[in-house]
């Protein structure tokens, strides 16, 4: 009989005591072992922890998300690492999910399926995104990058990313409901980002994070030449060049700058979405008809490949969660 694979949940923490409260109770039943690295709390985030059985560790912050991640790992035994968030919601269905994944698949990794809801102003969105947080206990594989950290580097000196399967594992991230809170991350991840290009220069990955920011900021003429910055320096190979593409055409939607928005998104729709963008693009060319008060079919084309690509429940059950509406009849029609 096979033996259970033991699961290790690690999580960093910095005073996220009332978010806990909600999230931290299903991690903790769904972990064989809960390591708990807190970065400096002065709340009741380390008591709250340990309250769940949490092994709690103490590690200074210095701006690196990796690092702290990293000491994380390095206090794991278990076969499995699961890294989460402070505020990733799991259900006791994604949490079955995880324990048959791990049990049964032969693979390395896993890349898992993030709901990101955020809250603006005029709208409530939910952005989806995959990434690798669910991996086998490797001593060799470890967070590189102060923010937007991964694996994926490291985890790639032993198998191909682009080939691990993709899970029906979904995971909701609480962290962009409240406008305060996004507000101040921003702020902390532009210090972040600025003190890494200082160290490393042009790195084009980290001018894409650089721009995103200043993106979400509003700072559009900014955001824009960071983000051309980012596109000379980056092959088109490179994983983060479809969203850097996409964060470029959203910065020219966003300048009204509409006879080279509608290309840039032609050319964006033809990406295969490893990372779903077409639901962006669909929300995002409707903008676009809108304001050029015409058909837009590239609307249409990324709703189909959103449905032949991702989860259904994307398209059908959570659309009225994105976009508020249907499939516009105007975009059928075209």
């Amino acid at each position: 009989m096979t033996q259970p694979c033991r699961l290790t949940v690690c999580m960093i923490c910095k005073d996220e005591e009332q978010t806990l409260q909600t999230t931290l109770p299903p991690l903790a039943a769904l972990a064989d072992e809960l390591i708990f690295v807190d970065t400096g709390s002065a709340d009741g985030s380390v008591e709250l922890a340990r309250r769940f059985g949490a092994k709690t560790h103490v590690f200074p912050w210095t701006d690196d998300f990796g690092a702290a991640r990293n000491e994380a790992l390095r206090h794991a035994t278990g076969d499995w690492i699961f890294m989460a968030d402070c505020d990733d919601l799991i259900t006791r269905e994604t949490a079955a999910l995880i324990r048959a994944f791990i049990q049964s698949s032969s693979a390395e990794a896993g890349y898992v399926r993030y709901e990101n809801e955020l809250v603006t102003p005029d709208r409530r969105e939910v952005l989806i995104k995959y990434k690798i947080s669910l991996f086998r206990n490797r001593q060799n594989y470890r967070y590189r990058d102060p923010l937007h950290e991964t694996i994926d580097d490291t985890l790639g000196q032993t198998v191909d990313p682009a080939a691990l399967p993709f899970t029906n594992i979904t995971i909701r991230h609480l962290g962009y409901l409240d406008q305060q809170t996004v507000a101040q991350k921003n702020e902390r991840n532009l210090r972040i980002v600025q003190k890494a290009l200082e160290k490393e220069g042009d790195r084009a990955d980290l001018l894409c994070f650089l721009g995103s920011i200043q993106l979400l900021q509003g700072n559009h003429t900014e955001a824009w030449t960071t983000l051309s910055r980012a596109k000379t320096n980056m092959p088109s190979t490179n994983p983060l060049y479809a969203e850097l593409l996409h964060k470029m055409a959203t910065c020219q939607l966003l300048r009204k700058d509409l006879d080279t928005a509608v290309p840039s998104w032609k050319k964006l729709v033809r990406f295969p979405p490893i990372l779903p963008t077409c639901t962006t693009i669909w929300r995002s060319s409707i903008s676009c008809s809108r304001m050029k008060n015409k058909p837009f079919v590239i609307g249409r084309h990324a709703y189909s490949l959103a449905k032949a690509h991702l989860f259904t429940s994307i398209c059908k059950e959570q659309a009225p969660i994105w976009h508020g509406t249907a499939l516009p009849k105007r975009i059928r029609r075209s």
